[in-house]
């Protein structure tokens, strides 16, 4: 009975440690974008503030192993709307998730990989740390 008390008080000190409010259960699914930097989509996402392109869509599939991807639909100025399919990995640790993007390269190509690092929230996925985007981004569960 005391290994037990003690495992359990253990846990609640864990827990306050890392933040019990966070969720850290499986984010598997499809979550579609519906900020960045706090400004509704369509927004501006490049990190570089001089460059004007615009994310009109955004979503990201989570499915554990098997086709995960983002779909991003976006214009630069001037230019007609067009939709990018990346593939991706992801890993989540408590309430953390680190995404990287990998860009479809040709052999030889210097290609820059995109890093998404961000917190599971009850909403969805607020990423806070982008190497190519302005954030935060905040991802919403999609109703589909």
């Amino acid at each position: 009975m005391r290994r037990r008390t003690a495992s359990y008080f253990l846990s609640i000190v864990g827990c306050l440690l890392s933040g019990c409010s966070d969720v850290t259960a499986p984010i598997g699914g499809r979550y579609v974008l519906i900020s960045i930097a706090g400004a509704p989509l369509p927004a501006e996402y490049g990190a570089n503030t001089d460059y004007h392109g615009r994310v009109l869509a955004d979503t990201l599939l989570l499915n554990a192993g098997a086709g995960e991807e983002r779909i991003v639909v976006q214009t630069s100025l001037g230019a007609a709307p067009y939709t990018q399919t990346t593939r991706l990995v992801y890993d989540v640790r408590g309430n953390r998730v680190e995404i990287t993007l990998i860009p479809g390269c040709p052999p030889n190509a210097d290609c820059v990989l995109g890093h998404l690092s961000g917190r599971v929230t009850e909403n969805g996925i607020e990423i806070d740390d982008s190497n190519l985007y302005r954030t935060p981004l905040t991802f919403a569960p999609s109703q589909e």
